[in-house]
């Protein structure tokens, strides 16, 4: 164009003519011009600004921890400025939930590179909008937003708080208006809405019966805010002062609290209320006892001398010519001198016996009054029984005889008034208060109790007895109500105690020992106790058996005990519910019932369950290693695999096993032992091996199906046990365990000392390749065995000529020799032990290995 002025517009044809907006566009120029773009419509320069893509937006909103949403009726959307954010559902922005995860997604189209909305879920109550600030996602393509936790304003699912078991520990042995045998307990908090009413899912209970109730829940976050209450016909009485909150990192046993309290602790005893009472509010005694001691208690002892002043009311049948008093009663009034600074009082009562067969006779003594009006306290009434014995002669029963029972447990002989005769070995573990102790016969041994003192008898060990009473059973446990003691003789020597490993129907009442225990939890700790009784496990590996520890004895305030131990005690029962075949508990009598035992340091260390030898040989066999400090003689030595000592197989030879050192069980009999030998690649190096017919008889033949192995000393001791079930086992492969019975595992070549076997078995005996068999590089070499001890072995894959040499730890050579046979021996049985360096040098490449010699 000729210079000067352009002016035009643009336009577009389709049908039309569609002429650019604006003005006519004007152009000066005075030469050859290239005019910058311009955008069609525009009257400046320059690009068309860019329209934005629209891109698919996924969005995914956690719902799980939204505790007023519910799934199954409300729905779920989005709003912003794309809806003019509208609190009305919006099908159109919809989140929905196919899996049933409580994720809830939605994809939608929006133009980059920003998009601002907030989640909202609605049912009857409206529009619940999540909280926080608006969400903003950008982007520029496609987008799949991670998942978000409703209402959080960073990406990420909702955090689930870990569940804990929380165990409370209530006592209830003070609060006056509680009845246990009738009353119920729970707790009430936020996890139950604090119903008013009885809730079962809350219960707190009390097995033991010592009134400490406890309870265990499922608690995400501390503290739990609760109360504890009981329920009777009087209604809900709900504990005093303010809510209990419950602290907890972890899952937690919670200190004892005392019922109202609001801090931990055992409820508080309240003192005895000063006053004048009886001991006891029944007592009784045969007729022909003769002079029975009645005591009073003063609590405190009074300062000044005092006089009681009791009554007499006589029972049917009961005349002043079948009985007296000392003092002597006068009118059916006793005048009951007190001593001045005493807290215990006496007087006697004098049974005449008429030498007639007739009812029980009783007689009440009643605590009216003293002359200094000390306070009478409860029981201020005694009632005497006189138990007439003019009659034929009560049978006598050995205890076997009367321990009979029936398939469920249940003792035939209960309701049965006899005579049984015993020795006594237990103290009395109801301390005074009573009788709780124990006696046997040459059949058996039973419980003796009673809620008082007989003839004043104080129970001795050793003491042979002839009894009088009636067969009782408590809890499975048989027992014997006494009514009568008769003393034949006393501290005669006990037996011996019956040593067994597990705790049964026969060992109830008796005295039995168990060797080889240790407390299984180390928290619960007998030096806690101050009353009461407390339920310690024990294991000797395969059993666990519960020892009832009592603060009547003098246990619990020794040491406790750390490590292994025997223990000395009677066999008891606690079995409420039928059968009573269950629940077996051993009772020590006291400290001196426990003897700390050290056990050798020695355990089984691998088996070879299902060998896959080749040869009329079993091939199966197992591995003792000594992981102490000092050698063990395995003389007198079990083994087997059942805990019961007659099924178990002896070492019958001076076998001795230094530490570190591991031998070998195997079921190869001479001469297949050096078969097995040879197989295993053990010849040359003379390892220890206990062999059938020679060294034990017999063999475990451990099961592929899963069995247990056994070890004891010659004490009857056990002091290895190992497990296996049959998903551990595959043919050809040992299992190998730690020194504390664990299970690691199958035998893998390379690890642990394991190689493979000549006839195709993998696994470690003796331990004796630290660095297994392996191939060397890619010359195909094996060196073995390592540590050696008379020969040393080189095989090659190939017959090549190689050089070998050996040199001792100053760098002398010891060895240079030329070879190429497939496999080449070196005898190493004069060489001092200690560790010598290996150079074999084949096809213009060395290998260079560490050996170690062995005496």
């Amino acid at each position: 164009l000729p210079d000067s002025i352009l002016e035009f517009k643009a336009r577009f044809h389709n049908g039309a003519i569609n002429w650019e907006a604006g003005a006519n566009k004007t152009f000066t120029f005075f030469s050859d011009t290239l005019l910058p773009v311009r955008c069609f419509g525009s009257d400046t320069f320059g690009l068309c600004p860019n329209i934005p893509d629209t891109f698919n937006i996924t969005l995914q909103v956690d719902l799980s921890q939204e505790a007023g949403f519910d799934p199954l009726s409300d729905n779920v959307d989005i709003a912003g400025d794309f809806s003019a954010w509208n609190a009305a559902y919006d099908a159109t922005y919809q989140l929905t939930d196919p899996d049933g995860d409580l994720v809830y997604t939605g994809v939608f189209a929006f133009a980059e590179p920003l998009f601002i909305y907030k989640a909202r879920y609605h049912n009857a109550s409206g529009t619940n909008w999540e909280l926080g600030l608006d969400k903003q996602v950008n982007f520029n393509n496609d987008t799949v937003v991670p998942v978000r936790c409703f209402s959080a304003d960073t990406l990420g699912a909702c955090y689930v708080a870990p569940l804990f078991n929380i165990t409370l520990q209530i006592d209830m042995s003070q609060e006056p208006g509680f009845n246990p045998l009738t009353d119920s307990l729970d707790i009430a908090g936020l996890f139950n809405n604090w119903t008013t009413t009885y809730d079962n899912a809350y219960a707190l209970s009390d097995p033991d019966g010592n009134l400490i109730f406890d309870i265990t829940l499922l608690a995400q976050s501390s503290p739990v805010e609760y109360k504890v209450r009981y329920h009777n016909g009087s209604g809900t009485n709900w504990e005093l002062g303010a809510n209990k909150f419950a602290n907890f990192l972890s899952d937690s046993l919670l200190p004892v609290r005392c019922f109202n309290s609001d801090s931990a602790g055992l409820c508080p005893v309240p003192p005895p209320q000063p006053g004048i009472s009886f001991f006891t509010n029944t007592q009784s005694a045969l007729e022909s006892a003769g002079t029975i001691s009645i005591g009073l208690v003063l609590n405190p002892a009074n300062s000044v001398a005092d006089t009681a002043l009791i009554l007499l009311n006589k029972g049917l049948g009961l005349q002043n010519n079948d009985f007296t008093t000392h003092p002597l009663a006068v009118n059916d009034s006793l005048e009951l001198p007190i001593p001045a600074n005493t807290d215990t009082v006496y007087f006697s009562f004098i049974i005449i016996d008429d030498q007639r067969v007739e009812n029980n006779e009783m007689l009440t003594f009643q605590l009216l009054s003293t002359q200094a009006n000390i306070n009478i306290s409860s029981p201020n009434q005694l009632l005497f029984t006189i138990i007439d014995d003019d009659i034929p002669p009560i049978n006598n029963y050995s205890i076997a005889a009367i321990s009979s029972q029936n398939s469920s447990g249940l003792a035939d002989s209960i309701g049965l008034t006899c005579r049984i005769s015993g020795r006594v070995s237990s103290l009395d573990f109801n301390s005074g208060n009573g009788y709780d102790f124990h006696i046997y016969d040459a059949s058996g041994g039973i419980n003796i109790i009673s809620t008082q003192t007989i003839n004043g008898y104080q129970v001795g060990l050793g003491d042979d007895l002839s009894l009088v009473g009636t067969v009782q059973q408590y809890q499975g446990l048989l027992q014997f109500a006494v009514d009568s003691i008769s003393i034949l003789s006393t501290a005669n020597p006990l037996s011996t105690p019956s040593q067994i490993s597990q705790l049964d129907e026969w060992s109830e009442n008796r005295l039995v020992r168990i060797r080889g225990l240790r407390f299984i939890d180390t928290n619960m700790r007998w030096t806690n106790l101050s009353s009461g009784t407390m339920y310690l496990p024990a294991s000797n590996g395969p059993d666990t058996i519960m020892l009832q520890i009592e603060a009547g004895t003098n246990i619990y305030n020794n040491p406790y005990l750390t490590g292994y131990f025997q223990v000395t005690g009677i066999g008891i029962q606690r079995d409420s519910l039928s059968p009573y075949l269950h629940n077996y508990y051993l009772r020590p009598r006291q400290y001196s019932d426990f003897t700390v035992i050290n056990l050798p340091q020695i355990c089984i260390s691998e088996i070879m369950v299902e060998s896959v030898h080749p040869t009329a040989i079993n091939g199966d066999w197992f591995e003792i290693y000594n992981y102490g400090n000092f050698p063990i003689n395995l003389n007198g030595y079990r083994f087997g695999n059942d805990n019961i000592m007659s099924q178990s197989h002896s070492i019958n030879q001076n076998v001795n096993i230094n530490p570190g050192e591991r031998i070998i069980v195997v079921d190869a009999p001479v001469p297949q032992d050096t078969i097995w030998l040879k197989s295993w690649k053990q010849y040359g190096n003379g390892p220890q091996m206990l062999i059938p017919n020679r060294d034990f008889f017999g063999f475990p033949n451990y099961k592929s199906t899963g069995d247990e192995a056994y070890l004891y000393d010659a004490l009857n001791h056990l002091v290895s046990y190992v497990k296996y079930d049959a998903n551990a086992i595959t043919s050809g492969y040992s299992l190998q365990f730690s020194n504390n019975g664990t299970l690691l595992g199958q035998s893998l070549i390379g690890v642990n000392g394991s190689y493979l076997s000549a006839d195709g078995d993998v696994g470690s005996p003796t331990d004796y390749r630290p660095f297994s068999i392996r191939q060397e590089n890619n010359l195909g070499i094996t060196i073995y065995p390592n540590p050696a001890k008379h020969l040393l072995f080189i095989e090659s894959s190939t017959g090549e000529q190689k050089t070998i040499s050996l040199f001792d730890s100053r760098g002398q050579l010891k060895i240079e020799m030329q070879a190429q046979n497939i496999r080449e021996e070196i005898n190493v049985a004069d060489f001092p032990a200690g560790i010598y360096h290996l150079r074999i040098s084949q096809e213009g490449q060395e290998i260079n290995r560490k050996i170690v010699i062995t005496k």
